[in-house]
Parts: C-alpha cells; sequence; structure tokens
C-alpha cells in the first residue's frame, strides 16, 4: 500500500502552494505517469532462430515475452546483417506482431540477401512503454548463393572410340559459400535429371553420349551445370555385303567383279581382306567399291568371302555364292552346195529354231 501511495504522490500535478498542502494534499492524481514511472516493462527473448542456422528464402523470427506486472501486447523484430551492437545504426525492422496466438512470431523474405552473419533481436510492449532489446545468442546465415560450378573427369573410355560401355565419372565438392553441398544431379544426353554419387559408372549403348553434372546445397540452391563430357562407344563391328558380277548366280569364267558394301555407325571402316575358301585369306587392303577377283579352280559352287574391320579391329564376315560353269565349245561347220544333213539337239517344250540353233552364227 505503501508502495502505491508513494507512486500516486510522486506523479501527482502539484495545485496550490507548493508542497503538500492540507488544501490539495500532494494535488491532481496522474494514474499514467505513475503507472509509468512505477513500472516493470515487458521482457521479450528470442528464441528461434538462436542455434546458428542456415535460411534461404525466407526466416520466421519467434520470441516469448512476458510482464511481471501486467500483459504484453505487442513484440517488434529487427535484423542486422552485420553486428549485434545495440548501438548499431544499421538495425532494421522485421515486423511487430499484436496478436501472439502460440507464440509471438514474424515471417521475414530473405531471398535477396546472402550472409553468414545475421543477427536478429526483439522487444515487448506492454501498453506503456517497450523493455530491452533481445538479441539473439547465435547469428545465423542467410544463404541464396548457389554453390560453384563443378569439375568432372572420365577416367576409363577416354575422349577416342571405345569398345567399353561403362565410363566412370568422377568429381569432387567444387564448395559452397554458404550451407555446404547436401547432393549432386546428373544427367546423360537429354535424360532424365537423378541424383548421383562420385564415381558414377552407368552402362551405355553405342554412340556419342555427353554427361554433365550440379551440385545442389543444404537449402536446395541449384547451382550450375559442369562443362559436359564426352564418350564415344562402339562394341559393333561393322556392317556390309557382297555380291559376285551384280548378283548373278553363275558365271563360265573365274574372273569375276565383286561389287562390296560396309558401314559402321562407330569408329568407322577401316580395311577388308578377301578369302575365297574363308580360311586362308588376302592381306588387309583399304576398302574399296569394287574389286576384280579370281575364283578357285574347278567347276560348281564358289564362295568368296570377305571380312570388313573397324578402327577398333571390330571385325564382320560376309559371303556370296556363285556357280563356275563349263564355258560351251567353238566349232565351224563347212557346208557344201545342195542339201546337207546337220544335226542339233532339240528340246521338246522349246522346239523354236531360237532355241534349237542358240548360239549358232551364220556366215556366208
Amino acid at each position: 500500500m505503501s508502495q502505491l501511495r508513494t507512486a500516486l504522490e510522486d506523479a501527482a500535478v502539484d495545485l496550490g502552494s507548493p508542497g503538500k498542502d492540507n488544501l490539495y494534499g500532494a494535488g491532481r492524481i496522474n494514474v499514467y505517469d505513475a503507472r509509468l514511472v512505477n513500472n516493470d516493462p515487458g521482457v521479450a527473448t528470442v528464441i528461434s532462430p538462436n542455434l546458428g542456422e542456415y535460411f534461404a528464402d525466407s526466416v520466421t523470427v519467434q520470441a516469448s515475452a512476458s510482464d511481471p506486472d501486467g500483459d504484453v501486447y505487442q513484440v517488434e523484430f529487427q535484423y542486422n546483417l552485420y553486428t549485434a551492437t545495440e548501438s548499431d545504426g544499421r538495425w532494421t525492422n522485421i515486423g511487430t506482431d499484436v496478436v501472439p496466438g502460440d507464440g509471438w512470431a514474424v515471417t521475414w523474405t530473405t531471398s535477396e540477401y546472402t550472409s553468414d552473419s545475421v543477427y536478429v533481436r526483439a522487444r515487448g510492449y506492454d501498453g506503456f512503454e517497450w523493455g530491452d532489446w533481445d538479441v539473439c545468442d547465435n547469428p545465423f546465415t542467410v544463404d541464396n548463393t548457389p554453390p560453384n560450378k563443378p569439375t568432372v573427369t572420365e577416367t576409363v573410355c577416354g575422349t577416342d572410340w571405345t569398345t567399353t560401355s561403362t565410363p566412370q565419372y568422377g568429381w569432387s565438392d567444387p564448395g559452397d559459400t554458404g550451407s555446404s553441398v547436401q547432393y549432386y544431379e546428373g544427367q546423360i544426353d537429354a535424360e532424365e535429371i537423378i541424383e548421383v554419387t562420385s564415381p558414377h559408372q552407368p552402362t551405355l549403348g553405342d554412340g556419342e553420349h555427353s554427361f554433365k553434372l550440379r551440385a545442389v546445397d543444404q537449402l536446395e540452391n541449384t547451382g550450375e551445370w559442369s562443362d559436359p563430357v564426352t564418350v564415344k562407344i562402339d562394341t559393333i563391328p561393322p556392317a556390309g555385303s557382297i555380291t559376285i558380277n551384280g548378283g548373278d548366280a553363275s558365271t563360265t569364267s573365274r574372273d569375276v567383279t565383286l561389287t562390296l558394301s560396309s558401314s559402321d555407325g562407330g569408329s568407322g571402316v577401316k580395311d577388308m581382306c578377301l578369302s575365297n575358301d574363308g580360311v586362308d585369306w588376302a592381306s588387309w587392303e583399304p576398302f574399296t567399291a569394287s574389286k576384280a577377283w579370281q575364283l578357285s579352280e574347278g567347276l560348281g559352287e564358289k564362295t568368296v568371302y570377305v571380312r570388313y574391320r573397324d578402327n577398333l579391329d571390330q571385325e564382320a564376315d560376309y559371303s556370296y555364292a556363285i556357280t563356275l560353269e563349263e564355258e560351251p565349245p567353238d566349232f565351224t561347220i563347212n557346208l557344201g552346195a545342195g542339201w546337207n544333213l546337220v544335226s542339233f539337239p532339240v528340246i521338246p517344250a522349246d522346239p523354236s529354231v531360237a532355241s534349237v540353233m542358240a548360239g549358232i552364227t551364220r556366215t556366208r
């Protein structure tokens, strides 16, 4: 009771003679000033962030608040990207919460910032005055900077054509100015982007393939793609064909013309060699689309073999069969004046003159 009387007397507006008197007493009561003079301001305490956390697009700043002799009606929040010093002029307002709900909090949009020493503070208002500022115990980091661009190497296939279909890609941590790299994403050609770890060793099909990589940090900031690394895989030997004399089924001469074709979708056709039996082969020679060739001796079916080889020394054999027939003999019949009896074989199914006298030339 004595404290209340002292508060009211100290804040009273003096009336009449200076000091207390029997007419006016201590003066006119000023309840507001009496309350203010003897008020205990609200106390706010930063709850979060308070552990040196990392944030990206936004931060929810939370505080608890109480008042020893009343209620807290507002809590104000500020941030500083440089220091926790209370008198520093760079403290900037975040916002004021006037409806505590489950606690005092405001959300601060931080997408435009990047700083590794961010401080927040809070203070409470009890309806009469603001309390002291409470600064977070540990600064936190706002990280909107993606990781650095990684460098990728390939250690199995190399840069030339190869028969190895399992390239091995490797890389090291490219570094991140903020929260550190969380994981890596890789992409081969235009396929799906997938999460990968080093070393990454996929199995690929024939052809040229390009691999690239990017890093993602703890806050999902995604970095720039690495320079692509290309491998060239060729596991298929050359394709090809061979025909004799334009595709004829038979010939009467051992001297023939070969028509050759070959292609290779990978390293390319390097050379070819030929054989009449598939066992003994002629020397390797540059590929050519046409070549004069001599069949083996003796009548009957003859097979010519060709072997194509690509630049990775992968080989494929092809063949073509043709029948070597005996060449019909040439003869001359001298006929005298008058009737001459000459006999020719006749095919009953075709007794025409053209059939009977096929290949016979008459001269005068």
